[in-house]
């Protein structure tokens, strides 16, 4: 299972930065301590395997200490952005009609309560259960919730943590997307420090690349037209100047990749995988 993944990486890197957000940063074996007291306290809410949470909080730390929790229990991950309208919200809470919403009131209690709690070990789930509810655009009509299984998730997981290796790896995409998650629980399983762009920043290039040359980021995911954006941030030279002189793998997704674009890119990073 994805959190036995990670738990299993917290002990081989125990001293390793994991997460950085803002000023604050939280080393491996501290993260796993927090997800395993705070699944305990979850537990002792009345969730359990398969039991739908949705997790609704700004991007940052409790995000993903958060998502880590619930999934330590076999539960299913509903992300929410809460950023989205108010109706959009209302409607995937109604549709998914979530067990518990972490937003910042309940997760600061549960937070709280986790300070004392013991740590509650990974439960290895079925390969079959639900793992995560994902809901898609509505941009043709209604959104529909999609879910995934826990052996579905583990395999990409797993995947991409032996295949995208960067050391310092930007998370930015939207949490209430698949690759929102999975560029934050990939690069956890294979021992990356994960920036962690905040709501603001994560819509905003030039933002993001200061977040990138600040933490020497290495690898990044995002749409070609982001993608873009931040590349164009470079001066006319191969040298690869700051702000974004330390990536070197681009990973592109989610739109057709224009052939200049992948030129452009190809000729900052070391690496383009679309």
């Amino acid at each position: 299972p994805v959190a036995q993944q990670i738990s299993d990486t917290a002990q081989r890197c125990a001293r390793r930065t994991a997460l950085v957000s803002g000023d604050r940063r939280v080393g491996y074996r501290e993260l796993d301590v927090l997800a395993g007291r705070t699944s305990h306290v979850l537990r002792d809410r009345g969730i359990g395997p398969e039991s739908v949470v949705a997790v609704a909080l700004p991007r940052g730390i409790d995000m993903v200490v958060a998502i880590l929790a619930v999934a330590r229990l076999g539960a299913v991950v509903a992300p929410i952005d809460p950023t989205y309208p108010s109706g959009r919200i209302r409607f995937m809470l109604d549709d998914a009609a979530p067990a518990l919403v972490l937003d910042e009131h309940s997760f600061a209690e549960i937070r709280a309560d986790a300070v004392t709690s013991p740590e509650l070990a990974p439960y290895t789930a079925h390969p079959e259960s639900a793992a995560y509810l994902i809901y898609t655009s509505g941009s043709t009509g209604t959104p529909k919730g999609v879910v995934g299984t826990a052996a579905a998730l583990a395999n990409r997981i797993a995947w991409a943590a032996q295949r995208w290796d960067g050391s310092v790896v930007l998370a930015k995409s939207a949490i209430a997307f698949i690759d929102g998650t999975t560029e934050i629980l990939g690069a956890l399983a294979a021992g990356a420090t994960v920036a962690i762009a905040d709501d603001a920043s994560a819509r905003d290039a030039m933002a993001l690349a200061e977040l990138i040359d600040r933490h020497a980021v290495d690898q990044i995911t995002a749409v070609p037209s982001l993608a873009r954006a931040i590349a164009d941030l470079l001066p006319d030279s191969s040298a690869r100047p700051a702000p974004v002189a330390s990536i070197r793998r681009w990973i592109v997704s989610g739109e057709p990749l224009p052939g200049s674009t992948a030129a452009q890119l190809a000729g900052a990073a070391e690496e383009v995988v679309n």
